[in-house]
């Protein structure tokens, strides 16, 4: 079987079909409502904390590497940072997001306290340039310190700005770990629901209603997908 990539266009959304060994493109039939609608918002979430840890798993293996770029190690951050935040922050697309007071009630107050400074680092650093401890600067001269030879030696922009959080990367996996394992069970409570909407549903009205999938219409581009 192979996957591709297939725009439905009524509904705006990005799916993968799988074909058949002949190569027959599998017909298709979209499960709605909210029980659905709030599983596949967790599946989305699921594979964003996925991405988060594999990051960070990266960049404690090679932190010490002399040959692993800073742009690389910024970048791995950052996106880390990014989505992490995204699964707490409600939006049209999924229309469920994780709350943090809910996620972190009973834990040690140090990762809703960590939780929260991640939050801050992607809205007042990353998402938007607010006024934080993140990125500061000014424009200066830069004087000779001898006063009896006045002189401007440069003008210039200097301050600091993020460009990692390599101090702390063990908190970065320990709460991934624990938002993961919140979202899976979540995932294993949907589940006996889920299966029992399906087998519910008549086999023939769902063939009745299946959409097939327009063969000249499929994208042969990888796609990550969760089942």
């Amino acid at each position: 079987m192979k996957d591709y990539i297939y725009h439905i266009e009524d509904k705006d959304i990005f799916v993968n079909i799988p074909t058949t060994e002949d190569g027959i493109p599998c017909w298709y039939y979209l499960l709605e409502g909210p029980i659905f609608k709030q599983a596949g918002a967790y599946a989305a979430i699921k594979r964003d904390l996925n991405d988060c840890k594999n990051a960070v798993d990266l960049l404690i293996k090679d932190i010490n590497d002399p040959h692993f770029l800073d742009i690389i190690k910024t970048s791995l951050s950052f996106a880390t940072i990014i989505k992490y935040s995204r699964c707490f922050n409600t939006g049209k697309g999924r229309g469920t997001s994780l709350n943090s007071a809910q996620l972190f009630r009973g834990l040690d107050p140090m990762h809703l306290d960590f939780h929260k400074e991640i939050m801050e680092i992607r809205n007042k650093y990353l998402a938007h340039a607010g006024e934080s401890p993140y990125e500061t600067g000014t424009m200066m001269l830069i004087l000779n310190p001898d006063a009896e030879n006045k002189e401007i030696k440069h003008t210039r922009f200097s301050g600091f700005s993020l460009k990692d959080d390599d101090s702390n990367l063990n908190k970065y996996k320990k709460i991934i770990e624990i938002v993961i394992q919140y979202v899976d069970d979540k995932i294993e409570y949907l589940k006996p629901l889920i299966n029992k909407m399906v087998l519910d549903l008549d086999l023939n009205v769902i063939y009745q209603n299946a959409n097939v999938p327009d063969p000249d219409r499929l994208k042969p581009f990888p796609v990550n997908y969760i089942d």
